[in-house]
């Protein structure tokens, strides 16, 4: 469907007469869908935006040591009230590493495999 047709149509199921107002109430329904279907895709989430709201199973990008030029992915969980991180693999670190976590994303569907 062309926008001319999305205009046509708006304005015979709402009465209006295609004026700028009802052009520009397109428009933001239309940024709004998209902004919608953006938020609604994982992405990564910068630490200093904000942190996950429940301890649930997410992706984090990490880097060792406050070495920025090698970044590290894995499942981690956040703890909000210790402010901490854990990850199934923490026991398997060399002590003394400082782990600094920087960015986070849900945790994608799983994959759900091709059907014949």
């Amino acid at each position: 469907m062309s926008i001319r047709e999305d205009v046509e149509l708006y304005n015979k199921l709402s009465g209006e007469d295609g004026s700028q107002e009802t052009i520009a109430t397109i428009g933001a329904y239309l940024r709004g869908y998209e902004q919608g279907k953006e938020d609604a895709e994982p992405h990564w989430i910068p630490c200093s935006e904000r942190l996950p709201e429940t301890s649930d199973a997410v992706l984090t990008t990490y880097i060792v040591n406050g070495d920025r030029s090698r970044k590290y992915v894995e499942e981690s969980s956040y703890y909000g009230n210790d402010e901490s991180w854990s990850s199934p693999w923490d026991e398997y670190r060399i002590a003394g590493t400082r782990i600094e976590v920087i960015a986070w994303m849900p945790m994608p569907e799983p994959y759900k495999g091709v059907t014949e």
